[in-house]
Parts: structure tokens; sequence; C-alpha cells
């Protein structure tokens, strides 16, 4: 789940040397409503998009799921071969209690906030957003590696 109309995904790349990676966003119906051929890092890792960044694609609204693909093409030729992820994500407006909390708390505490409510996209975009402030933190590197670990658990 995501609060933004405008989420950001991340997702792990391995190493490559492919030309295009492919971001297909479909609505519940599986209908294409995006498409966007992108540059990959070419050196691998986790990478992220954000959903702002991308020219045309229209906010998510409130209450719809989306599933996103992301698509190393490794032969232009033959699809076949493509290696792939992909994700669901739901737009919602959190409960005013919760709104109310996120607002009084810092970049870090909403992370937590937002990942004890399933509200995954957010928790990873704020505490991603707080390790880039603090790249040295133990702490942090340490919150991150936990959260990410915690995805097979929701």
């Amino acid at each position: 789940m995501t609060t933004a109309q405008y989420p950001v995904i991340f997702f792990y790349i391995p190493q490559t040397s492919a030309d295009i990676l492919e971001l297909s966003l479909l609505d519940e119906n599986d209908n294409e409503i995006y498409q966007k051929s992108l540059k990959p890092v070419l050196t691998g890792g986790i990478a992220s998009i954000n959903f702002r960044d991308l020219p045309g694609l229209k906010p998510l609204q409130v209450g719809k799921s989306y599933h996103w693909y992301l698509s190393i093409v490794c032969n232009v030729q033959d699809r076949s071969a493509d290696i792939f992820v992909d994700s669901w994500v739901q737009r919602i407006n959190p409960d005013p209690a919760l709104q109310s909390e996120l607002k009084q708390v810092s970049l870090e505490s909403r992370a937590a906030l937002y990942a004890v409510n399933g509200i995954w996209y957010d928790s990873l975009t704020a505490l991603f957003e707080t390790r880039k402030s603090n790249p040295n933190n133990s702490a942090l590197v340490n919150e991150w590696a936990d959260l990410l670990d915690s995805v097979g658990n929701w």
C-alpha cells in the first residue's frame, strides 16, 4: 500500500550488460496503462523509480490496485529471455488517527509507523530518504536491512 499519488518503487537489479529496462503499469483488470523504457544501472544493486518522474503517468487513484512489472530486456528480438520483477501497489487514504500521528513525528519515525500499518512503499521511501541524509548511520543501515527482510512477512 501507499498513500502517495506517485509512489517510489524499489527493486534489486543484478549487474547487467542489457541496454533497456522496461516498466509496465497495469490496472486491476490487467489493462496496460503505462509503459516506459529506461536505462539500467549497469553496476547492479538496489534501484528505485519515482513515479512522479515518469512523463505522462497519471496519479494513482485511491482504492485502486495497480500491477507493475520491471523487465530487463536481455534480447530485443526474443523477449522470452527477459528477467523481470513485479508487484502490486494500492493507493489508500490512511485513517485520521494515523494521519495526525504522521504529522507529529520525524521522517525516521514515519518509516516505522508506515511499516507497522503495512504501508510498505511509504515506509521504504521514508527510510531511504532518512538514510540518504545519514549514510554512515549504522542503526539506519540495520533498519533498512530489517525492513527489506520483512517484506516476506507481509
